[in-house]
């Protein structure tokens, strides 16, 4: 494998994207080396370039919902093998964030993605579902403070009540309605 890599660079607050190259980072403990296949394009990756949010050091990767393959495991990871396919939502740092080549991250919060998503479907999948489940379970007046459906002393206390949930055709509402569906 090569030492470098294509990445596309935000050179400056309110600045151009840049296509150049970079290194490719090596795993650390804990970590996974994953070779990107799908990058989700969030609303927060413009939002950084057209109205400067969130970040204040440039040049950035951005790219926060990735899908790809393991390329190489750090010391330490278990559950996980060279050539699986996984998704994950990524940090604001570069060796982590999604339009790259290669990217690391977190074993801890990285998933297999099952045989029958693609990798373009599964790349939707990190942002829109941990929103559903901030809107759902936080706590008034940042969410719905619905109980917790994993929580067995909550569990089934909101069964049979209705609920809206407003723009349910997004992404995020639908893992909204998949949530409140699956978890009674």
């Amino acid at each position: 494998m090569s030492q470098t890599q294509k990445a596309l660079f935000l050179e400056s607050k309110f600045g151009e994207f840049n296509l150049r190259e970079t290194s490719i980072p090596k795993p650390a403990p804990g970590q996974l080396l994953v070779r990107a296949e799908a990058a989700a394009l969030n609303p927060v990756d413009w939002k950084i370039q057209k109205w400067g949010l969130f970040l204040e050091e440039f040049p950035v990767i951005l790219g926060i919902d990735v899908a790809g393959v393991v390329e190489e495991l750090g010391e330490g990871v278990s559950g996980f093998a060279k050539g699986d396919r996984v998704l994950f939502q990524t940090d604001w740092i570069n060796e982590f964030a999604g339009f790259q080549q290669y990217l690391l991250s977190h074993a801890v919060t990285t998933a297999k993605i099952p045989s029958h998503i693609s990798f373009d479907e599964a790349a939707s999948i990190p942002a829109a579902s941990a929103a559903a489940v901030i809107g759902l379970y936080l706590p008034q007046p940042r969410g719905a403070g619905l109980p917790l459906p994993f929580d067995p002393s909550t569990r089934g206390t909101e069964a049979g009540k209705p609920i809206l949930i407003a723009g349910g055709a997004t992404s995020v509402g639908q893992f909204g309605e998949l949530k409140i569906a699956f978890c009674p």
